[in-house]
């Protein structure tokens, strides 16, 4: 079985459940580190669990989690205006002539917007889904996976 099967998302859910002593000051410098530009994937699960805050500390980590998201969602916007443009001078090319190039330019542009326009969509969601406590690299091992 994948780890993600055992993740537990809720930092206070975990600490009750096991009397664990995990440091909320561990989450902070994960999520401080990822704000700053390090390349660290956190299920959104474990993002979730700080959006109720009940001390400072929580607050300081759900501020660095809407920071990243605003972040990813300027970054994707961003994608997502440059293979719309691709994508219309793809099309003029071809109302021109047909050619490979400009085929491929049409074909990627619209496989990139798509996933532009997903990646925005889940940014932007509000509701929860089974998929959010799995880390996201070991989410193909979990029957009726999401995207």
């Amino acid at each position: 079985m994948c780890y993600s099967a055992q993740v537990w998302s809720d930092y206070r859910r975990y600490v009750r459940e096991f009397k664990a002593k995990v440091h909320i000051q561990e989450f902070y410098d994960l999520f401080y580190r990822r704000s700053v530009g390090a390349k660290l994937v956190i299920p959104r699960g474990v993002e979730d669990a700080f959006s109720t805050p009940q001390s400072e500390q929580e607050q300081a980590i759900w501020d660095l989690v809407l920071a990243y998201r605003q972040q990813e969602r300027t970054r994707w916007e961003q994608e997502l205006f440059a293979q719309k443009t691709r994508l219309t001078t793809a099309e003029r090319k071809l109302a021109t002539k047909i050619t490979k190039a400009a085929q491929d330019d049409q074909r990627i542009a619209i496989n990139k917007i798509e996933r532009a326009t997903e990646k925005l969509a889940d940014l932007n969601r509000t509701e929860p889904r089974e998929s959010d406590i799995r880390w996201p690299s070991c989410a193909k091992h979990w029957p009726g996976r999401e995207r």
